[in-house]
């Protein structure tokens, strides 16, 4: 009769209505586990302060009430909560374990009732180092020893910051072992699952460079490493020492995965682009779970279980949210979206439960308590099979781009075929013109030519003064027409005939021009070092030929007649130049200089035919270079033209 005060125990709580089931040892020995949950009373402690002297007194058994659910479950709540068991008495000792198995509670402490008095207690949770725990387990295990002589009484206290869960079960050693063992095997294959699909997805972000598998593989990663903590393996073998860790890592995890998610999203769905206005709600949501995630993990703002709660609210948002925008999606008939609905929707059916079982609007059962596991399961193998269908989709876009592309280039190229037959027919015509013209102009132009010189020549006697200056008139327009037709032909050759290249020594070919049309006892010739260039002799003769013969033709009336020619490099070119001090321009007029027929000064004042400089403009940018012209009025002219830098050989000697 030792323990006559345990029995008045028992039968004070059930005189109040509030009396607990013993457990029996053989109902637990025959199938090797038992779900207690139906078998305890609860007493919730507000203030937290009570201890298991004041909670197991005889006057507070009217205080503890029944769990009628088949899970404890207390959702969010921050106070105590006591559960009270008792297990009969059999004969023998009997070795049983507690498991209670959610790993994310911060205080577990179990009392047992001694036969002389006073309690026993062993002490688990996040609040103390996992090599404290009296069972080394990821979940808060407990050995139970059972009195042969009374039933035994045990007070269970619970506390945490996280969703209150607990689902209580009672094994036999043996029993227990086997589990461990089979529980081991699928968080293997779950995690071996999750590791495989984040290093194959990685290897095709470094290949591809594709946005979307980043966000993936950083999503799969936070969202693993969630679960990794709430199963409590992270704080088994990643930081068993480290408190604070343990306490913050899970809402932190979830925070970054729930940001990662919605960034897969938008990409993935391009919801930027396509849906812009619920692309802000997006927005909010990645905004939303940042923040979360930098309070979670500096431990500033909010504390623990109020991020909870806000992520409960901001998670089934993100995804109702991204669901609505893949059926849009869908829709618009992007087929990979189907891959991704079905991805989401099983994602949102277990996120919904985890937070219908956070707030104690669920069992928390093997589906409520991992149902994150199912849901990712099925969320990150189809989402790589999305990310797979939408390569395909690519790829099939691509594909059909090239061949829409090679249609048109063959169109275009049968169409610029047809226009370079056109081109080389009116090439052939205009040259069939060109001799032509020279043949039926030039012919008449000598004729007039020569007719008005014997005219002259012969009735110089007889004809009055008037007619002669006519007939000198004449022979003077004759000639300038010619000219006209000479350089109109040449104008037109240069655009039907390519440059050919070759060594160019600049220095000698002025040297050589200088000798042929410049009276050095007249003008004043300054030569500078010119480099050679890669161009065709022919054409840069005549460049150089029409830029002295104009400085030599414009500075004649200068009282000193001057002309510089001269050479450098600017902006990867070399630029050479022909500078005179003779009348000069008006540089308002500069861009006409170089058209066609297009003159500055008077026939009367200088001869000319306005070809030269269109000629050498020409030649210039057949050979890739650029002109240009300075000058002022009375001040003398510069024209410059250049050759792109590739074109430029070392300086030739001489």
């Amino acid at each position: 009769m030792r323990c006559w005060w345990l029995w008045l125990l028992l039968i004070w709580a059930g005189c109040a209505g509030a009396a607990d089931r013993l457990i029996t040892v053989g109902e637990v020995a025959g199938t090797g586990s038992m779900n207690i949950s139906r078998k305890v009373s609860d007493l919730r402690d507000l203030s937290g302060r009570r201890g298991v002297d004041e909670v197991a007194a005889a006057g507070m058994a009217v205080y503890f009430v029944p769990i009628k659910q088949e899970y404890v479950n207390f959702g969010y709540d921050r106070a105590h909560h006591w559960l009270r068991f008792a297990i009969e008495p059999v004969p023998g000792r009997s070795r049983l374990m507690l498991e209670v198995g959610m790993a994310s509670l911060d205080l577990v402490e179990l009392y047992t009732s001694k036969a002389g008095g006073g309690f026993e207690v062993q002490r688990a949770g996040d609040h103390i180092p996992w090599h404290s725990r009296p069972v080394p387990h990821r979940n808060h295990v407990f050995r139970i020893a059972t009195d042969p002589g009374a039933p035994t009484v045990y007070f269970l206290r619970l506390a945490s910051a996280n969703t209150l869960t607990a689902p209580l079960t009672l094994w036999t050693e043996e029993a227990f072992a086997r589990h461990e063992r089979s529980e081991q095997l699928a968080f293997g294959m779950f995690y071996g699952m999750l590791v495989a699909l984040f290093l194959y997805n990685l290897v095709v972000f470094l290949s591809l460079r594709d946005r979307a598998y980043l966000w993936y593989v950083a999503y799969v990663g936070s969202f693993g490493m969630g679960l990794f903590v709430f199963d409590g393996f992270a704080f088994e073998y990643l930081w068993p020492q480290n408190i604070w860790i343990a306490n913050h890592a899970l809402v932190f995890f979830l925070c970054v995965a729930l940001m990662f998610g919605a960034l897969f999203a938008r990409t993935f769905l391009d919801s930027a682009r396509q849906e812009p206005r619920l692309d802000r709600g997006m927005q909010v949501i990645i905004a939303a779970a940042g923040g979360l995630a930098i309070c979670a993990g500096t431990g500033l703002v909010f504390e623990y279980g109020t991020i909870m709660r806000v992520l409960s609210f901001v998670a089934p948002c993100g995804a109702v949210l991204t669901l609505w925008i893949g059926v849009k999606a869908l829709a618009r008939g992007f087929k990979p979206a189907r891959y991704f609905l079905f991805a989401w929707t099983c994602l949102l059916f277990f996120v919904v439960l985890g937070a219908l079982r956070n707030f104690a609007l669920f069992p928390a059962n093997t589906v409520g308590t991992h149902g994150l596991h199912i849901g990712l399961a099925f969320d990150v193998v189809l989402l790589s099979m999305a990310l797979t269908s939408r390569i395909r989709v690519l790829q099939q876009g691509i594909m059909d781009a090239q061949r829409d592309l090679l249609d048109a280039n063959a169109r275009h190229r049968g169409a610029l075929e047809a226009r370079a037959r056109e081109l080389a027919e009116a090439n052939q015509e205009l040259e069939s013109f060109s001799h032509t013209v020279a043949h039926d102009l030039r012919a008449p132009l000598r004729a007039m030519d020569g007719f008005a010189s014997l005219l002259k020549m012969e009735h110089q006697a007889v004809l009055p003064a008037s007619a002669q200056r006519d007939a000198e008139q004449i022979s003077r327009s004759a000639r300038r027409m010619a000219a006209l037709v000479d350089g109109l032909l040449e104008f037109s050759r240069l655009g039907r005939t390519d440059p050919v290249n070759g060594q160019v020594s600049m220095q000698a070919m002025v040297a050589s021009l200088l000798e042929e049309i410049v009276d050095r006892s007249a003008v004043a010739v300054t030569v500078g070092r010119l480099p050679a260039v890669s161009g065709d002799p022919v054409l840069l003769r005549q460049v150089w030929a029409n830029l002295i013969g104009n400085a030599v033709k414009f500075s004649a009336r200068a009282e000193r007649p001057a002309i510089a020619i001269e050479a450098h490099i600017e902006n990867d070119a070399v630029v050479f130049s022909v500078t005179d001090n003779g009348v000069g321009f008006d540089a308002a007029y500069a861009g006409k200089l170089f058209g066609m027929f297009q003159r500055l000064h008077a026939a009367t004042d200088f001869d000319g035919t306005g070809v030269g400089l269109a000629t050498v403009r020409r030649i210039v940018e057949r050979h890739g270079g650029r002109v240009a012209a300075a000058s002022a009025p009375q001040g003398g002219a510069r024209f410059e033209f250049s050759l792109p830098a590739w074109r430029l050989l070392e300086p030739a000697q001489g």
